[in-house]
């Protein structure tokens, strides 16, 4: 890892553990502002204050992986190509349960935020692949992070 990728590693491990880490603030509840990812929500019944480890950890992994390879723009698109179709095919099992749980203006910002933040990510690795940046698809895999910690796979009331 040279020194640019040893920035981004620390940064998103730290920016990552923060966007976790507001499950504990008493300010955020459940809300379209502050979705509540179900794995997230699992992992607090199950490892408490541990969950907030769970996306950096993985994050780390994921970016020691692909930061050593020469062309990381395959595995960023893989990898969030994956995760985007699993997000739809969760919103829609789970839609119903969201309607008649959470509400229809809850589940319906969360499913937009989920859009454009796929979109977001999308976008970055686009213009990384065409300008031939590794600074744009960093950008890109940290969003793609961020959303997960954030609002990917929302608690919509079903388990």
């Amino acid at each position: 890892m040279n020194k640019s990728d040893k920035i981004w590693f620390i940064t998103g491990i730290v920016l990552l553990t923060v966007i976790s880490g507001r499950l504990f603030l008493p300010l955020s509840g459940i809300g379209p502002v502050f979705p509540i990812p179900i794995f997230l929500w699992l992992a607090l019944y199950i490892i408490s204050i541990g969950a907030i480890i769970i996306i950096p950890v993985i994050y780390a992994i994921e970016f020691w992986f692909v930061s050593g390879t020469p062309h990381p723009e395959g595995n960023i698109l893989a990898i969030t190509t994956f995760l985007a179709l699993l997000d739809v095919l969760y919103f829609y099992s789970a839609w119903g349960d969201g309607i008649r749980v959470q509400g229809p203006i809850y589940t319906k910002v969360v499913a937009v935020e989920n859009l454009f933040g796929f979109i977001f990510v999308y976008l970055f690795a686009f213009v990384g692949i065409f300008k031939k940046s590794r600074l744009f698809l960093y950008v890109s895999n940290l969003l793609l992070f961020i959303l997960l910690a954030w609002c990917a796979f929302p608690f919509l009331g079903g388990v």
